[in-house]
């Protein structure tokens, strides 16, 4: 079976892993992890008319593909020890599209998704991400982690 984790900076993250890890039969299981950064973008700037340095907006974005990568390198060092076989997708979007994107593409029979609070109680409780690929994901069983 395939599953893609879809992993972010949030404690859900973790909790993915861990409830992966759980059920997972390292002869018959793969993961694929899924990572979408949300980088900041010139055109935002652009579109205000401020006079701004993008050096700061390129060097968040350096700064923020560095933190990902390290946080991936400790998830992919458990699925390590666990001897799962896995693979790393890592995109640049808007989250909610990109996991249902490559998890459809990897062939994914599970997607597993963190929660988040949102403003209206469907997305306090889901939130906008896991809502979205509740909805929208091609694959037979979608598990939001709170």
């Amino acid at each position: 079976m395939i599953y893609a984790l879809a992993l972010d900076f949030s404690k859900s993250s973790d909790k993915i892993i861990k409830y992966f890890l759980k059920m997972a039969n390292r002869e018959e299981d793969r993961a694929v992890i899924i990572s979408v950064l949300e980088q900041y973008d010139h055109s935002l700037v652009n579109a205000i008319r401020v006079d701004f340095d993008f050096q700061i907006l390129d060097g968040a974005n350096k700064e923020l593909a560095k933190a990902n990568n390290e946080m991936l390198k400790e998830f992919q060092e458990k699925l390590d020890r666990a001897q799962i076989q896995y693979e790393v997708v890592v995109t640049v979007g808007k989250p909610s599209e990109e996991i249902c994107k490559h998890a459809k593409s990897k062939g994914a029979d599970v997607l597993m998704v963190g929660s988040h609070g949102g403003k209206n109680v469907k997305k306090l409780i889901l939130g906008t991400t896991s809502d979205y690929c509740l909805n929208n994901a091609q694959v037979s069983d979608v598990i939001v982690i709170h």
